[in-house]
């Protein structure tokens, strides 16, 4: 029975069982945004999660920047190659080019959640490992692509050098 009485003089009905467990739960969460600690200074956390905050950052800006204007991208990658230079306003070429940076924005989010959670004490090392690893790879294959000529060397190289620095920044930084 979702109602439930409670024994007293006037026998009054109580709210639903779930409808007072949300509203418990609610108040919780109010009280606990309420009486959060703020964060500490920049300048006391540890290297792992400047890492991976300048990252998220890095990589939701470039994210945002692209999904609003695809172009930028697109005019880069095609620069070098006059046969294919008419593509770069091709509406296809143009959403597959949002999809990725929708798909960058979601990556960083990603790294500030780890970066959150590792402020509170809650050290997400396996997801740091795993993006070290993950941007290694993909050094290696725009590094491939640049190299076969399947893409632009004007943006690519910068982008990989990036990844690759900001990478082994947290490679060290994870003392590994």
């Amino acid at each position: 029975m979702l109602l439930t009485t409670i024994a007293s003089p006037s026998t009054q009905r109580q709210q639903p069982t779930r409808l007072r467990s949300y509203n418990q739960h609610r108040r919780r969460l109010i009280t606990s945004c309420k009486t959060s600690p703020s964060l500490p200074p920049y300048s006391s956390w540890p290297k792992r999660v400047r890492v991976a905050v300048a990252t998220g950052i890095y990589i939701s800006v470039a994210g945002l920047v692209l999904l609003v204007k695809p172009g930028l991208l697109t005019n880069y990658l095609l620069s070098d190659s006059f046969l294919f230079s008419h593509l770069s306003t091709s509406p296809l070429l143009l959403g597959l080019t949002r999809v990725g940076a929708t798909l960058a924005c979601l990556f960083g989010f990603y790294y500030l959640g780890a970066a959150s959670d590792d402020l509170e004490g809650r050290t997400p090392t396996r997801f740091y490992q795993s993006t070290v690893y993950g941007r290694f790879f993909l050094t290696a294959v725009v590094v491939w692509l640049v190299v076969t000529g399947q893409v632009g060397r004007t943006l690519f190289p910068i982008l990989a050098a990036i990844n690759l620095v900001s990478a082994i920044s947290l490679h060290i930084a994870l003392g590994k």
